[in-house]
C-alpha cells in the first residue's frame, strides 16, 4: 500500500505540469482567420442570336403514282392480226405506237356497202329528175288535149240546144273531158310528190353517209394506239384472239410525269403558309381555303428517295391539295408533280421515280427574311434562358412562330445580338451567376444558310406549330 502511494506521489508533478501547459495554451489561443464567402458560377454554353433568312418547309410522306394512266379498251370487235413485239409487262412505248391491230375486212366491206348505197340513192335522185322533166312535158301535152276536149264539149252543148245532136253525144263528150281532167290532175299530183321523194332520198344519202363515216372510223379503230408515252403494266391480248367491243387489251402508266400525295399535319402546313404571309392561326385555315391560298403563293417542292447514305432528289411543283382532312391523323394531302420522272433516270446511279415508291416530300414557302431562330433544344416550354446583365441568368418568355427540324423560329421576345443559353440548367435560378463558353460549332450549324434554307438539295426539315 505504501508503495502504491509512493508511485502516485511521484507521478503527480508531471501530470500537473502537463495540465498547466494545456491551460496556458488554451488561455492564449488566437481565433482562426475568417475568409469571405465566394459566389459559385455555373458553366454554360451559349450562342448569339443572328437574324437569318430561312425557308419555311414542311415534310410529308407519300407513294408515287403516275399522273396519267390508260386502260386500253377495244372500241370495235375483230380478230387480232398484230401485236406489238414490245407489248410486254414493264416495257416502255412511245405515244402513237400501234399496240394492237384488228382485222379490217369487216369494216372495209361496211365502207364498200355504204358507198354503194350512196351511189344507188344518187342514181334514183337523177332518175326522179328525168321523170319530173318528162312528166312536165307530158302534162303540157295533156293540158292542150284537155283544152280541145273542153271546146268540143262546149260545141256539142250548143248543138244540143238547137236539137242538132242527141244527148248521148253530149254525154260522151263530157265523159271524155272529165277523163282528160283526171289525167292532167294525176300528172300534177305526180309532180307535186317529186320534191318530197327527192328530199327523202337526200336524207337517205345522209344516213348512208353517216354509216360510211362510222365504218371509216371503225376501220381506224382497228389500230389501237398508245395516247402518250407509257410503260406497260398489264397485257390481256394475244395474236389471233377475237376481241369484242369494250374488251380491255391491257393497262399502261404514263412515264412523262409522276405525282405524290404527301400527308402533312394540317397545323404544320398552316404554320408554313403563315410564315411569310400573315399571322392567321393555322388551326383556323379550312382545307377548302388552302387551295385558294396556294394559287397566290410561290410554293416549291422536292421529292427525296432515301437509298443508302446518299438520297436521290427530284424537283417538283405543288399542284393542288386534297379537299378533305383525315379526321384520324389530322393531315391534309398535298399533291406535288414531278416532271420527267423517267427521263432523268441514270442507270446504276439515279433510278426512275417509279410507281409505288415511298418517298419524302418537302414543301417550301418563300424565304422569310431576317428571322430570329434558336436551337429547338434551347426552348424551355415557352421560355428561353439568356445571359443577362452582369453575366446573370435571365428567364424570358418568347412567342414561337413555328418549329422546323432542330430549330425554332421566334416571332416575339428575342432580338438579334442577345446571348441564349443552350446548355441544360437544373435547377435554373433567376439571377444565378453564369460562366459562359461560346459554342462555335452549334452557331455554325445553326446560322449557315444550308442548315435552314431549302434552296439546295441537301436541306431538310419539318415545320411544326
Amino acid at each position: 500500500m505504501k508503495n502504491i502511494l509512493r508511485i502516485v506521489f511521484l507521478m503527480m508533478p508531471p501530470i500537473l505540469a502537463g495540465v498547466a501547459v494545456i491551460v496556458y495554451f488554451a488561455i492564449n489561443k488566437q481565433a482562426p482567420a475568417q475568409k469571405p464567402v465566394e459566389e459559385q458560377s455555373v458553366h454554360v454554353r451559349i450562342v448569339e442570336v443572328v437574324p437569318t433568312d430561312i425557308t419555311p418547309t414542311v415534310v410529308g410522306y407519300g407513294v408515287v403514282r403516275p399522273v396519267k394512266t390508260w386502260n386500253g379498251i377495244s372500241q370495235v370487235g375483230g380478230k387480232v392480226v398484230y401485236v406489238h413485239p414490245d407489248f410486254k409487262k414493264g416495257a416502255s412505248l412511245t405515244a402513237g405506237t400501234v399496240v394492237i391491230r384488228l382485222s379490217p375486212a369487216d369494216y372495209n366491206l361496211a365502207i364498200a356497202q355504204a358507198e354503194a348505197n350512196i351511189r344507188a340513192t344518187k342514181a334514183r335522185i337523177k332518175e326522179i329528175a328525168i321523170t319530173e322533166e318528162n312528166t312536165r312535158q307530158s302534162l303540157q301535152i295533156e293540158e292542150e288535149a284537155l283544152t280541145l276536149k273542153q271546146k268540143d264539149l262546149e260545141r256539142k252543148q250548143q248543138l244540143l240546144k238547137r236539137g242538132s245532136v242527141a244527148q248521148n253525144t253530149v254525154d260522151a263528150a263530157l265523159s271524155s273531158d272529165l277523163a282528160q281532167r283526171q289525167k292532167v290532175q294525176g300528172m300534177k299530183n305526180t309532180l307535186a310528190l317529186m320534191p318530197t321523194q327527192r328530199a327523202v332520198l337526200q336524207e337517205q344519202i345522209a344516213v348512208y353517209q353517216s354509216s360510211l363515216e362510222t365504218a371509216r372510223l371503225n376501220l381506224l379503230r382497228t389500230n389501237i394506239k398508245l395516247p402518250f408515252n407509257a410503260r406497260v403494266v398489264e397485257t390481256k391480248t394475244e395474236i389471233d384472239q377475237y376481241l369484242v367491243a369494250g374488251q380491255s387489251i391491257g393497262s399502261f402508266d404514263g412515264i412523262e410525269s409522276a405525282e405524290i400525295e404527301a400527308q402533312i399535319p394540317i397545323e404544320q402546313f398552316g404554320a408554313m403558309l403563315n410564315a411569310t404571309s400573315d399571322n392567321r392561326p393555322a388551326e383556323n385555315i379550312p382545307a377548302t381555303a388552302l387551295s385558294k391560298r396556294l394559287e397566290s403563293m410561290g410554293l416549291s417542292a422536292k421529292v427525296q428517295l432515301n437509298l443508302g447514305d446518299v438520297p436521290v432528289i427530284w424537283k417538283a411543283r405543288v399542284s393542288r391539295i386534297s379537299d378533305t382532312i383525315d379526321p384520324k391523323t389530322r393531315t391534309v394531302g398535298v399533291i406535288v408533280t414531278v416532271p420527267n420522272a423517267y427521263a432523268s433516270a441514270v442507270p446504276g446511279i439515279r433510278p426512275p421515280l417509279a410507281k409505288g415508291m415511298f418517298v419524302e416530300v418537302f414543301v417550301s414557302n418563300k424565304v422569310a427574311r431576317d428571322a430570329i431562330i434558336i436551337p429547338r433544344s434551347a426552348l424551355q416550354a415557352d421560355n428561353v434562358y439568356l445571359v443577362g446583365k452582369d453575366g446573370r441568368l435571365e428567364i424570358r418568355p418568347v412567342k414561337v412562330s413555328y418549329r422546323q427540324g432542330d430549330i425554332a423560329v421566334i416571332s416575339a421576345g428575342l432580338e438579334g445580338g442577345e446571348k441564349i443559353v443552350v446548355s441544360t440548367l437544373n435547377p435554373a435560378i433567376p439571377q444565378m451567376l453564369l460562366r459562359v463558353t461560346y459554342d462555335e460549332e452549334l452557331a455554325k450549324r445553326l446560322y449557315q444558310p444550308a442548315a435552314v434554307n431549302n434552296d439546295d438539295e441537301t436541306a431538310t426539315g419539318e415545320v411544326s406549330k
